[in-house]
């Protein structure tokens, strides 16, 4: 009777704990993001990207698209970099969407053409947790490019980790 009890017991505490580690995770997403600046700041009142995103959604290959709507400061001078004020995000991969807030970041104006961009984008959908993005946004030829990675963890050297 007691080994019946504590069977019982053990195995409510497991299937409970199961249930609290499954609420509790955030799908581990990692890859990267390319694609063109639709409508600048200065007509939107946000920057706004679309393009494509290849990575991995819990170490499964993921490929799908993204969108972002960035709010900034005044695009600095060469050398000079401006805050990333907040805005919006979302990648749809293998059929599961994530979204959320982008909290923070920053512009960087490398040559007059090219940007290094930095944010931390938290997760409000499709999961919990903080991603990051760093990459090049370039001025160059028309329309505006931008392309980096999505990781866990912020890139150590920022854009010269690319």
């Amino acid at each position: 009777m007691r080994r019946t009890l504590v069977s019982s017991v053990l195995a409510i505490v497991v299937a409970f704990s199961a249930v609290r580690l499954s609420a509790d995770s955030k799908p581990f997403l990692t890859g990267f993001a390319a694609g063109i600046e639709l409508c600048p700041q200065f007509i939107c009142g946000f920057a706004l990207f679309v393009g494509e995103f290849e990575g991995q959604i819990n170490s499964r290959p993921a490929s799908g698209g993204f969108a972002a709507a960035v709010e900034h400061g005044d695009l600095p001078a060469v050398g000079g970099t401006t805050p990333i004020t907040g805005g919006d995000w979302t990648i749809i991969a293998n059929h599961r969407a994530f979204s959320g807030d982008i909290t923070e970041g920053t512009i960087e104006n490398l040559n007059g053409t090219q940007f290094c961009v930095t944010m931390e984008m938290e997760i409000t959908s499709g999961g919990k947790g903080e991603l990051h993005f760093t990459g090049i946004l370039d001025h160059g030829p028309f329309p505006p490019t931008v392309g980096g990675s999505v990781t866990q963890s912020p890139l150590p050297l920022g854009c010269f980790s690319l």
